[in-house]
C-alpha cells in the first residue's frame, strides 16, 4: 500500500500514473493499493468515496494541514478513479492525529514533516492500530512537505523546544540533561 496525503488530488493521481507506467514497462510486477488520506476538516474526496459516487460536494475546508486544506479538489475525479482502480481506499484523520504524527515520524524515522505530509503517516498509524493492515505487507508513506514549511505547527505538536548554545559543548550539555529516546523498529529506505 502507498499512503498519500490528498488535497487537490494531483499527487495521488500522478503517483498512480507513475506506477502504471512502471508496471507497463515491466519494472514492477504488481500495482500497489493507494490510500488517500484527507484531513477531517477538508475531506470531500473521502465523502465521495464513502458514498460510492464521483460527485464531489464542496466543503468549507478547515484544518491545521494547510497544504491539503482544499474545499473543491481540482483533480478530485482523477484521484477518486486512481484509488478505485488501485483497489485502495480513502480515509480521513483528525487534526490531533496529524499533529501527533509529526514528532512520532521524526522520532521513529528521522523525518521532519509539515502537517499535510504527516496526514499520510497518521493514516498509516490509524489503520495499523485498527488491525487493518497485514503485518507482512509492504507499506510506503509519501511525505512531500518538509517540517520547515510550518514550524509553528511542529511546535504545537511537540511543545516547548530545548534551546541549546550552537556549539558542540552546548549540544553535549543538552544531551546530558535529557535522555535520548530510543527509536522504535521502523524500516526506512532512502
Amino acid at each position: 500500500r502507498v499512503f498519500v496525503s490528498v488535497g487537490d488530488g494531483c499527487i495521488i493521481d500522478g503517483v498512480w500514473k507513475g506506477f502504471k507506467d512502471m508496471y507497463a514497462l515491466g519494472w514492477i510486477d504488481r500495482l500497489p493499493k493507494l490510500v488517500g488520506v484527507q484531513a477531517a476538516g477538508s475531506d470531500p474526496l473521502v465523502t465521495a468515496w464513502e458514498r460510492g459516487t464521483e460527485t464531489i460536494v464542496p466543503v468549507a475546508a478547515q484544518t491545521v494541514a494547510d497544504s491539503i486544506c482544499v474545499g473543491i479538489p481540482r483533480d478530485g475525479l482523477k484521484a477518486l478513479r486512481a484509488v478505485r482502480e488501485s483497489g485502495g481506499r480513502f480515509m480521513r484523520v483528525g487534526d490531533d492525529a496529524i499533529l501527533a504524527a509529526i514528532p512520532r515520524l521524526a522520532q521513529e524515522a528521522g523525518v521532519f514533516v509539515e502537517p499535510a505530509a504527516s496526514a499520510a503517516y497518521a493514516g498509516l498509524l490509524a489503520l495499523a492500530e485498527a488491525g487493518a493492515l497485514d503485518p507482512g505487507e509492504t507499506v510506503v508513506v509519501i511525505a512531500t512537505g518538509n517540517g520547515l514549511k510550518d514550524v509553528a505547527a511542529a511546535m504545537r505538536a511537540v511543545g516547548a523546544a530545548t534551546q541549546i548554545e550552537p556549539t558542540l559543548a552546548g549540544l553535549a550539555a543538552a544531551l546530558a540533561q535529557e535522555p535520548v529516546a530510543e527509536p522504535s523498529q521502523v524500516g526506512t529506505t532512502a
